[in-house]
């Protein structure tokens, strides 16, 4: 079966890097790294209210160890 993404992208899905289609194939798949992370100052107070529902990284970082669960 194939994913919704690959579904949209048809054809393009085969020249996406193979990082990108293990994260977008149809079923679960967790990625593990460092991510850096980084904003402007004035999106603070945003980043605030968004982290009060659980979305978005409200801090700055470099190498912050990451997993990603799908």
């Amino acid at each position: 079966m194939k994913s919704l993404m690959q579904q949209a992208l048809g054809a393009d899905w085969d020249r996406l890097p193979p990082a990108l289609q293990a994260h977008y194939r149809f079923g679960t798949s967790t990625d593990i790294g460092h991510l850096d992370i980084e904003f402007p100052r004035f999106m603070w107070p945003l980043l605030l209210l968004l982290r009060l529902v659980g979305a978005l990284v409200h801090r700055r970082g470099r190498g912050v160890a990451t997993r990603v669960e799908k």
